[in-house]
């Protein structure tokens, strides 16, 4: 094949590493249901990798007063399209920083949990998510949720490896470890409802 498309998610850096190693050409889109089609790439390898996306031949982007993406396609739709993923900009391409609705506000730091398990996906081998709790002080906390079982080495191991990856505010204050996580029928985490299962176990 001379060219494969990878859409929707974010791509797990140890994929994106592995596929530097291809010659087909690699590309992450970028869309959704309300946009109708993917309406922006990023070559995945080759001399022209990039971290950002481009959008497509009449498809401006802006930003709201938020910092989410807002699309304007004429040939789809009316009016702009507000998306929110919050994104950072250059110019006319952008990178996705995470979903608004996800952000923890950790004593004045917004955490991006994606960004976050980006940083730590390399140094764990079980499904994993960056959550949210709140705390007294703070007013959220950011915590690691794991499914499947570590000994007490390899709890204190990993953390010690997340010091080296992670700056010190956006360090998950809790770890939690469930026998399963929830999951959609496309595949991904139910990250909601394996949160619930969470304050669950805390409160047993």
């Amino acid at each position: 094949m001379q060219t494969i498309i990878i859409g929707g998610s974010s791509i797990p850096v140890l994929l994106e590493s592995q596929l530097q190693g291809l010659h087909t050409s690699c590309w992450h889109t970028y869309g959704m249901t309300e946009t109708l089609s993917h309406i922006a790439l990023r070559p995945l390898n080759g001399e022209n990798r990039s971290d950002w996306f481009t959008p497509l031949p009449g498809i401006q982007i802006d930003q709201d007063e938020k910092g989410c993406l807002q699309i304007e396609a004429t040939h789809l739709y009316d009016n702009k399209l507000v998306t929110n993923d919050l994104v950072h900009l250059d110019g006319n391409r952008f990178k996705v920083l995470g979903r608004i609705d996800d952000v923890i506000v950790s004593a004045g730091h917004k955490l991006h949990p994606g960004l976050i398990e980006q940083k730590i996906e390399a140094l764990l081998s079980l499904p994993f998510f960056i959550g949210a709790e709140k705390h007294k002080i703070a007013g959220q906390s950011a915590l690691l949720v794991v499914e499947g079982q570590l000994s007490v080495n390899g709890i204190f191991q990993l953390w010690k490896m997340m010091e080296t990856k992670l700056p010190p505010y956006e360090m998950p204050r809790r770890m939690y470890f469930l026998p399963n996580f929830d999951y959609l029928e496309s595949g991904k985490i139910n990250k909601r409802k394996t949160l619930e299962k969470v304050v669950s176990f805390r409160t047993c």
